[in-house]
């Protein structure tokens, strides 16, 4: 398995440090966002630890849910 460039480990941490923000704002859980959004759990926690790429479906609910752009959840 190819090792990611740093750009782009750098460019999901920014977008999991943005979808941990809005979550605290929320007052909710990894648990609780996984559940309303049927993710699962450890899936979310990779998105939000910047591990794992977004897909764009999951990136466009996120939005929905936190109510913001998926641009602005990009960093944009």
């Amino acid at each position: 398995m190819q090792k990611k460039p740093t750009y782009e480990k750098n460019f999901y941490k920014k977008i999991g440090k943005t979808l941990k923000a809005k979550r605290k704002e929320r007052r909710l859980t990894q648990e609780e966002v996984s559940e309303i959004l049927c993710l699962d759990r450890s899936q979310y926690s990779r998105y939000e630890g910047g591990k794992s790429s977004i897909p764009l479906y999951d990136l466009y609910c996120l939005a929905k849910f936190y109510q913001t752009s998926m641009e602005m959840l990009l960093g944009s």
